[in-house]
């Protein structure tokens, strides 16, 4: 590959997922991150593209982008943590539901690395960029009203799409949890395919960082005996667990 076809690359990859890592970048195509950021730094002074904090990104990202990459950074290393412990769940020929939270995307790129063969179907814009570029996984996104906010599908053309699916598990976030009642969100239409998900879902497991237990949110979406497993970090205060019913096995990820 020349210069010129790798730079052509690089700008093929950012059109298709408006965003990503540098480190992802280099693996990808497959030459090192000295060249990968002379490249980028070329590029950039061309305005084909901008570098912020460890990712490029189009200089045409909406604002709306730009919030959903700053929400991806928050607690990045507890959602690698607890996106490790729920990689183990994942098997070989599954169909696996994937929410548009930033957890899941962390779950979706190991399955990219580990090269895990299942069929993933997701609502959420950013997964479906990173996985489609995955000669192992087969990715189905969702589609419905677009919520620029979240970067995903909503809606009732979201919903009926959701009902013809029968998952093996899916993976599901939440703004806060409240142990005896379960998962809540901000936003109810967001509820509303979450709680869609679980449905249509015979093991449905919530991975949600320690932070999640101290902030509100007033829509429920899925209820807590629907939830069979909560993946969280170690930083989860031990009275919440006593708070759990006996049908919910709580993993702490270390």
């Amino acid at each position: 590959m020349t210069v010129i076809e790798r730079r052509e690359k690089i700008l093929q990859i950012l059109k298709a997922r408006k965003k990503i890592d540098i480190k992802f970048l280099a693996k990808i195509i497959d030459v090192s991150e000295v060249t990968v950021r002379r490249d980028i730094r070329i590029l950039e002074r061309e305005g084909k593209l901008l570098r912020s904090r460890g990712v490029i990104i189009l200089p045409d990202v909406s604002e709306y982008e730009l919030s959903f990459m700053e929400r991806e950074k928050e607690n990045v290393d507890l959602k690698r943590k607890i996106a490790r412990e729920a990689i183990n769940f994942v098997k070989e020929g599954m169909v696996v539901g994937f929410d548009a939270s930033t957890t899941a995307l962390q779950i979706a790129k190991l399955v990219i690395e580990k090269g895990i063969n299942i069929t993933l179907v997701t609502t959420s814009l950013p997964i479906f960029r990173l996985v489609t570029y995955s000669n192992r996984a087969n990715v189905i996104l969702i589609g419905g009203e677009y919520d620029m906010k979240n970067l995903s599908f909503v809606g009732p053309i979201t919903i009926r799409n959701l009902d013809m699916f029968c998952f093996n598990l899916c993976f599901i976030g939440a703004s806060t949890i409240i142990p005896e009642r379960g998962f809540f969100t901000p936003d109810s239409r967001g509820a509303e395919v979450i709680r869609h998900f679980a449905l249509n879902s015979s093991k449905v497991i919530g991975v949600t960082d320690s932070s999640k237990f101290k902030k509100s949110a007033q829509y429920l979406s899925v209820d807590i005996k629907q939830i069979d497993v909560v993946i969280t970090d170690d930083k989860f205060n031990g009275e919440y667990l006593k708070r759990f019913p006996s049908s919910v096995k709580v993993i702490m990820a270390k």
